[in-house]
């Protein structure tokens, strides 16, 4: 039987028990002849408006769980906390039901036990959604209460959901309070554990919490070897014992070092039982040991001492620890504890793209105190993103700008992201890049709540095709290269401005007069790419006509490249501006090497350093920013500010 058909069964009995405890209840209540208090009359008051509010839980989970083709053996161990045998909801309502006794009690723990069992099953209705068969990454910006998650459903279900936060104190320290640690007290530990410490009520719950974390690594390493040498006796030491399986992961990563051998000593005596590292034939203290030794124990001793079948929470999977580490240590852990879910909160890339056959939980918003708004990533959009753009995408809370280039030390990065702050500016390659990711993030709106524009290069487009993609909100910029906007003469002007007190009419216009004759004596070349351009174009979107023969598709395209050939409205359109001597034509039509244009003319004619003062000014000149967003970006200012 599967885990969902055993769910299904449970529910089924579920809805008995709350018949049967309602009307253990009912008639109770009319043979009890006990005078009531008055806190046991409002308790009274409040029973019946529970059990209701418990009978509509029960009926909104079912509904949940009805639309689910599937749960994970971890959810139904979840759903048993609360109804299971052992849980004291359940041997409350269904042993002894009815009588004075049993009358009483229910006054004094009935209330807090529905609360409890309310609460609950509400929440693990909502945690439902996120239940998955295999292990998940929970991924999102700052903000979006991943951790608060984590911790607010682990408080409702500390028996199955073990949470091991990124705030660790990694001290061995030994005394005669800690020493005698048992396993069960560990897993206690483990329910007390708290992903988050910023809600404390009272300066004693800091204290308390503060002592929680300095003792919790010496604790559990307590458990540890008492529980290994506890499991030793009277039977013959295997790989079964907790021992060698801690060993056997670690030695695995840490090959140089061993551990004293306490389970085939005579150490009766419990003070000399103890986990002491080995190196070289030489014993020496765990706090010794790196960082990235000590927390490899740590996270291995408490998967090792986890309950069965648990959801195990991770927050920085990564910390203290190398990739190569890392990586191995948590595939052998989950191989280890294939019995558990792990569900990791990282926003390390590497460390997301070592799990495989994972889910992806995107966490995109989160209103206080319980109530996100997230999603699960599915194929088909990990697909269209590679993971470290997803994940970056995941994290942005505004509109989306795609530009060229291959990381934020690109020119185009920069002076978009800083002519355009109110968006976010991510740069993701060529510009076929930016045009797919726009389209593929615009087209995916039950993943993605933003909206995304992208902004690529003229490189010579056609009109036809600028007006293409302007429908799929991917603006072409007027100039065919980035650099040409660093000679804006605005730009020319601010750094003559700065820098010089006379001349500056003189620097510009020995300036526009040199581009202007470099681009007559390169006519031809700009033509030659022109005619590359429009080749390159003609190929791609060549298709092949499979109702005519190879010879005919063939002479089909041959007509069409030499019509590029025959097409002079290019260099008429370069004649034209080169004769009328129009800078800014000429400047939107250059694509010369930048050292030719920024580092040879600029340089020379304009100020030293041209293209560095250029961009500074840029990112950092105000009114300049404003004068070139009004000259060049027009329809895509007014696309983001519409929305």
């Amino acid at each position: 039987m599967s885990e969902l058909s055993k769910l299904k069964e449970r529910l089924v009995e579920v809805k008995s028990e709350l018949s049967e405890y309602k009307e253990a209840f009912d008639k109770s209540f009319l043979e009890y002849t006990q005078p009531l208090s008055d806190s046991q009359i409002e308790e009274l008051k409040e029973l019946p408006k529970l059990m209701n509010f418990w009978d509509k839980s029960v009926e909104d989970f079912d509904c949940r769980i009805k639309s689910k083709n599937s749960i994970s053996p971890q959810f139904l161990n979840l759903f048993e906390s609360i109804f299971g045998d052992s849980n004291y909801f359940h041997s409350f309502s269904r042993t002894n039901a009815g009588g004075n006794l049993w009358f009483q009690n229910l006054l004094s723990q009935g209330k807090k036990s529905l609360i409890q069992v309310n609460q609950a099953l509400e929440r693990l209705g909502k945690l439902s959604t996120l239940d998955g068969l295999m292990n998940a990454i929970i991924i999102g910006a700052n903000g979006t209460g991943k951790s608060s998650f984590a911790e607010y459903f682990k408080s409702s279900f500390p028996d199955s959901i073990v949470a091991l936060p990124a705030q660790k104190l990694l001290y061995f320290e030994m005394n005669n309070n800690l020493i005698s640690t048992t396993f069960s007290e560990v897993q206690q530990l483990q329910k007390q554990t708290k992903l988050k410490e910023n809600n404390f009520q009272s300066p004693n719950s800091y204290i308390n919490s503060q002592r929680n974390i300095h003792h919790e690594f010496s604790q559990i390493i307590a458990a540890f070897v008492s529980k290994s040498y506890g499991d030793a006796v009277g039977v013959i030491i295997d790989e079964k014992n907790i021992y060698y399986k801690f060993l056997n992961i670690f030695q695995t990563l840490y090959p140089s070092i061993s551990f004293e051998e306490y389970l085939k000593a005579d150490y009766k005596d419990i003070a000399n039982r103890e986990l002491k590292p080995q190196k070289r034939n030489e014993l020496y203290s765990i706090n010794q040991m790196s960082d990235g030794e000590k927390v490899t124990i740590y996270y291995i001793l408490q998967i090792l001492l986890a309950p069965n079948k648990a959801t195990i929470i991770v927050d920085e999977p990564e910390t203290y620890l190398n990739a190569s580490l890392y990586n191995r240590l948590w595939d052998m852990l989950e191989n280890i504890r294939s019995d558990c879910r792990f569900i990791y909160i990282s926003h390390r890339l590497d460390f997301i793209e070592s799990r495989k056959n994972v889910d992806f939980i995107w966490f995109k918003n989160f209103d206080a105190p319980d109530e996100w708004e997230f999603q699960f990533i599915d194929t088909e959009i990990s697909e269209k993103f590679p993971k470290e753009l997803l994940i970056q995408l995941t994290g942005v809370k505004k509109d989306v700008l795609f530009c060229e280039g291959t990381d934020k030390s690109s020119l185009d990065y920069s002076i978009y992201q800083s002519l355009f702050p109110e968006i976010t500016v991510i740069p993701v390659g060529s510009c076929n890049e930016v045009i797919r990711y726009t389209k593929s993030y615009n087209n995916n709106k039950s993943v993605f709540i933003n909206h995304a524009y992208g902004i690529i290069d003229n490189d010579l487009r056609t009109d036809t095709e600028v007006s293409s993609l302007e429908n799929e909100q991917i603006f072409v910029t007027q100039y065919l290269e980035i650099e040409m906007l660093m000679c804006d003469e605005n730009v020319i002007k601010a750094i003559l401005n700065a820098n010089f007190d006379e001349h500056t009419n003189e620097k510009l216009e020995k300036f526009q007069s040199e581009f202007i004759q470099k681009i007559s004596s390169k006519k031809q070349k700009l033509i030659t790419q022109r005619e590359k351009k429009e080749y390159e174009v003609e190929l791609q979107n060549c298709i092949f006509d499979t109702s005519l023969s190879f010879e005919d598709n063939l002479s089909n395209l041959t007509e069409k490249l030499k019509d590029i050939n025959k097409s002079t409205r290019f260099s008429e359109r370069l004649d034209c501006a080169v004769d009328n001597k129009n800078f800014q034509e000429l400047l939107n039509l250059c694509t010369l090497e930048h050292d030719e244009i920024t580092g040879g003319i600029g340089n020379r004619a304009v100020d030293s350093k041209f293209a560095e003062k250029a961009r500074n000014h840029i990112l950092n000149d105000s009114e300049l920013k404003n004068i070139l967003k009004g000259k060049y970006f027009e329809k895509i200012v007014g696309a983001i500010a519409h929305g």
